[in-house]
């Protein structure tokens, strides 16, 4: 009977948990009014980037961290940038 409560309030805390965790990435988007968890983006082609570290180093490696910094969080039904997170 005890290994049976151990189970489920470990489940129970599992989801609590992932709860906690989806609450910190609900967003609003005042372009659209979508409210829930939000998108991550990052701009430019991952093929783009392969190509570009295969022939020519520079560019890849200028290209890679471009992609980095470009990194960004949206709305998933619009993709708008500036959204406000609640």
């Amino acid at each position: 009977m005890k290994e049976k409560i151990k189970k489920f309030m470990n489940k129970d805390m599992k989801r609590s948990f992932k709860l906690q965790k989806s609450n910190k990435n609900q967003i609003k988007c005042p372009n659209c009014g979508y409210e829930g968890i939000v998108k991550k983006y990052i701009k430019g082609s991952v093929g783009i980037e392969i190509v570009l570290w295969l022939f020519a180093l520079l560019p890849g490696f200028i290209y890679s961290i471009w992609r980095l910094n470009s990194r960004h969080e949206g709305c998933p039904r619009c993709g708008y940038e500036y959204v406000v997170k609640k």
